[in-house]
């Protein structure tokens, strides 16, 4: 498995913090479909499906991602 995958979500959780504050201040997404490019380890779809979106679809060019 790639290295990089399994520690992903550590590494870079910071920006995430901020991006979901702002989302979820500024952004409905309630009953939405969402398409997310570079989901990566599926922190982003997660945060949607948490705030209401109907569905979400994630992807991702690494398959150690989209595993996890």
């Amino acid at each position: 498995m790639n290295r990089y995958a399994e520690l992903y979500d550590e590494l870079s959780a910071k920006p995430y913090e901020k991006m979901g504050r702002f989302l979820a201040r500024n952004v409905r997404f309630s009953g939405k479909r969402i398409l997310c490019l570079a989901s990566g380890t599926g922190v982003y779809p997660e945060f949607y499906l948490n705030h209401g979106a109907r569905h979400v679809t994630g992807v991702d060019i690494s398959p150690d991602f989209l595993r996890l």
